[in-house]
């Protein structure tokens, strides 16, 4: 059985992490798993993943010559700089990657996007597909979070992100070309019960399978720390004897990740310190009140696992999130997280357990959670022992290799779902369908 991963990004992005801790996972349960992704250099520690350009001039020349054609098109509907919309009509030219392609028993797709995969060139793959819905896009006209609109269930149109007021707009049209392109029988893979919940609500996926296999995480988080708190704070330059708190996402100013919110409300204060790590902008910087050491990007697995040693606390005030990984991370670091009563955290975090959910937008009530948390030094390890025992049973790469190794020998099998059919007859299909 033979495995490709198909994931846009870097290594280093969100997305590509995901699929990589999987891609490991089932190489270390004999399958022959392949990681192909979008940019970047290869890693010498990740087997069998390579980049999809193997030269940097012709990644270059691709990007040069493709980068304007998505931002033109999506000008003509808004004059809007920021609109968050991928609309997936350029993609690499996959017939370079042919031999990897027919290889493959089963085509395993993650995040497409960035010019990775254009819709069109799905329908081409002739093999059994399975999507990973590492954000709302695969059943969108495009947008990465729903946020509060609900358009994805009736098709898109009248996109509140383009300000626009044309049921017919590029929104609706991505939706078609998805529709048109995408086949049958793709098995859709939901990262946590709210995604998959969203999933089957939408006009594009009602009737396909959708199941929950929830995220993996990199195995070096479920080791034991082979240093003390105090050796992992001063191989940072972090003050002793303070309350640590930890923040942190590829783009901590990110609308979605909440901390533009959350990190200019933490008090000064002389006991607590805030960390931060991913990029971060100095207008953010500047807001922040509580003293604070911003580390920038931690691309390697074995460091980050140092800062999460390092710290007390974790808050993460996403306001969407189909997983949420770093919250999955520190608690198998032995931490214990504070975020919002949303999406994949509610997965992850079990409420005064092994952390602290609070409602939706309540910045109050996040703020007075986490000074809670570092009043409270028994509670914080409490919850932490806590957060390492769910962790690993929920989380574990052996645990999920095993849930998708069945997936694959189900889709593989004589006898496998046939197309359309829904995976958990739990949610069956929704018949109402709407005119395009």
């Amino acid at each position: 059985m033979k495995i490709l991963h198909l994931c846009g990004g870097s290594l280093n992005s969100g997305a590509t992490q995901g699929a990589t801790a999987l891609h490991k996972a089932l190489l270390k349960q004999g399958i022959d798993s392949e990681l192909i992704f979008s940019k970047g250099d290869k890693s010498e520690d990740i087997p069998m993943a390579e980049p999809f350009f193997k030269s940097r001039l012709a990644q270059k020349l691709f990007n040069i010559s493709t980068k304007w054609i998505e931002p033109r098109l999506l000008k003509r509907e808004t004059t809007e700089k920021s609109h968050g919309l991928s609309i997936g009509v350029i993609g690499h030219p996959l017939f370079i990657q042919r031999k990897a392609i027919e290889e493959a028993d089963i085509i395993h797709l993650h995040w497409i996007n960035s010019r990775f995969i254009r819709t069109k060139a799905i329908q081409h793959f002739q093999k059994p597909i399975v999507w990973t819905l590492r954000d709302a896009w695969p059943y969108t006209g495009g947008c990465h979070y729903t946020t509060d609109c609900e358009g994805y269930k009736t098709g898109c149109g009248q996109c509140p992100l383009l300000g626009s007021t044309n049921s017919n707009d590029i929104t609706r049209q991505v939706v078609a070309a998805k529709e048109k392109h995408l086949p049958n029988g793709i098995r859709y893979i939901a990262l946590s019960h709210w995604t998959a919940e969203q999933a089957r609500d939408s006009y594009l996926l009602r009737d396909q399978s959708v199941q929950v296999i929830l995220n993996g995480i990199d195995e070096t988080f479920l080791t034991a720390p082979t240093s003390s708190q105090e050796a992992a704070r001063e191989s940072f330059n972090l003050p002793a004897g303070k309350t640590l708190i930890l923040a942190g996402a590829a783009k901590v100013d990110s609308k979605y990740k909440g901390y533009v919110q959350i990190l200019p409300e933490l008090p000064d204060s002389n006991d607590c310190h805030l960390v931060t790590f991913g990029r971060i902008s100095k207008a953010l910087q500047a807001k922040i009140k509580i003293p604070a050491t911003h580390l920038g990007t931690i691309a390697s697995a074995e460091t980050l696992k140092q800062l999460y040693r390092a710290a007390d606390i974790f808050i993460a005030p996403s306001t969407q999130e189909a997983f949420g990984k770093t919250l999955a991370e520190a608690g198998a670091s032995g931490l214990p997280v504070v975020c919002y009563d949303i999406g994949g955290p509610k997965d992850i975090v079990e409420d005064r357990v092994t952390g602290y959910r609070v409602p939706k937008d309540d910045r109050a009530a996040f703020i007075k959670r986490t000074l809670d948390l570092a009043a409270a030094p028994d509670t914080r390890k409490a919850m932490g022992t806590a957060a390492i025992q769910r962790t690993q049973a929920l989380f574990s790469p052996t645990t999920v290799a095993h849930q998708h190794i069945s997936l694959y020998q189900q889709m593989l099998s004589p006898n496998s779902i046939k197309e359309g059919q829904i995976a958990d007859p739990s949610h069956p299909p929704v018949s109402a369908t709407v005119q395009s």
